[in-house]
């Protein structure tokens, strides 16, 4: 009823307004009957039937499978992260204060800026660190300087690396030799900087003299660098100081275009030995007994190297002195088959000290070229006369 009230009303305004006929005016009021009989009584549109789902269209063409992310784009992805490292490692910093024994945090000064700003591992109050970059370099600082280096570690993923690179040559992988740093970096021993005092006697007036003397020694802790000072006739009060080689821009540009996976807390002689790898295609593992030489010799080498290097780096950082002991040492092991560094005598036995070349002889043995690369030369008289004293002996 209300339906029909409202048409009569309308064709009554509109006869009114346009004296319109009433034919003409009967139509109009049927067809708004009609339309407010197809509305709901909530006012909406009255239901219908909805038609079945449309089928969706297969493609054309078969969607392939995103692309994993190569090796060079998870390393180019890396390189923020690489760069506040190499700031961490190689701009002025210092630590002010130590708060705990835990050292769980500290006051850091840039001495760049004149800043101080509180750090622990997880937090730090510079803007670098307010924008998201965590870690910051002050927290990367803060770590390397407490001993947590392992932390800071952000190794690449294994994943997706081949062998060969785009140029078809053979690149070295670092966790074939290495896959956690000793500290920072990936090498036996690591150099430190020690200041003590160096006693002695004027030759002038005979008095006994102390001044103070700063000395570069391998070692793998702050103790074992004092105990290293010792060994050179320093006396304390010590100050001890780890010395952190960062690889050169050359170096990591050489790394970057090879195409070779690098640690972030490499130094500079792990990234040469990678280098080296690379350039000599040389993949054989160095065994544990080398490595063990050369800490007993103080020797510093990287786990990425060589076996050949690294017995040249022993032969290079033995003293002279004990060169000659050395190379009896090298010609019983050739004798006998044994690898060297791992024969049933030690190198630091007390019978090979007793070999005394002459004085030609000993010319040779401190220029031996490329000592560990390739066997020792049987034909030279010195090699004949290490024999000789080896075999009287007994060692054969």
């Amino acid at each position: 009823m209300a339906v029909v009230f409202t048409v009569l009303m309308v064709m009554a305004g509109i006869y009114a307004l346009f004296k319109w006929p009433i034919p003409t005016l009967a139509v109009l009021g049927v067809l708004i009957v009609i339309g407010k009989s197809g509305e709901n009584k909530n006012g909406g549109t009255a239901p219908t039937t909805a038609p079945p789902p449309a089928k969706p269209k297969e493609p054309s063409t078969p969607i392939k499978p995103q692309a994993q992310p190569t090796a060079a784009v998870r390393r180019c992805e890396g390189r923020d992260y690489e760069a506040r490292l190499l700031r961490a490692r190689t701009e002025s910093f210092k630590i002010i204060t130590m708060q705990g024994e835990a050292k769980a945090a500290a006051d850091i000064l840039s001495k760049a800026s004149g800043n101080v700003y509180h750090v622990t591992m997880t937090s730090c109050e510079c803007e670098d660190f307010k924008k998201g970059h965590s870690p910051c370099k002050h927290m990367i600082y803060f770590a390397l300087h407490t001993g947590r280096f392992a932390q800071m570690e952000r190794p690449i993923p294994r994943y997706g690396y081949s062998r060969t690179n785009r140029e078809g040559k053979t690149v070295p992988i670092y966790w074939d030799y290495a896959s956690q740093p000793t500290g920072v970096g990936y090498t036996n021993l690591y150099p430190y900087s020690v200041t003590g005092k160096l006693e002695g006697v004027s030759e002038k007036t005979g008095k006994q003299t102390s001044r103070k003397k700063t000395v570069t020694v391998n070692a793998i802790s702050d103790t074992d660098a004092v105990a290293a000072a010792q060994e050179l006739g320093l006396v304390p009060p010590f100050k001890v100081e780890i010395m952190d080689i960062v690889p050169s821009e050359g170096q990591y540009g050489y790394l970057h275009g090879a195409e070779i996976p690098y640690p972030y807390l490499a130094n500079a002689a792990d990234v040469g030995a990678l280098l080296t790898r690379y350039e000599d295609e040389n993949d054989h593992q160095c065994p544990r007994y080398l490595f063990n030489m050369a800490t007993k010799y103080r020797v510093r080498v990287s786990h990425f190297q060589e076996p050949e290097s690294v017995i040249t780096c022993i032969w290079d950082g033995v003293p002279d002195e004990r060169k000659p002991a050395m190379f009896c040492y090298a010609v019983y092991c050739q004798e006998t088959g044994h690898p060297f560094g791992h024969a049933p005598i030690e190198s630091d036995a007390p019978e090979f000290a007793g070999f005394v070349p002459t004085k030609k002889q000993l010319e040779y043995i401190l220029h031996i070229p490329e000592f560990g690369w390739s066997k020792l030369n049987k034909r030279t008289t010195t090699y004949q006369s290490a024999w000789h004293y080896l075999v009287a002996r007994n060692f054969f």
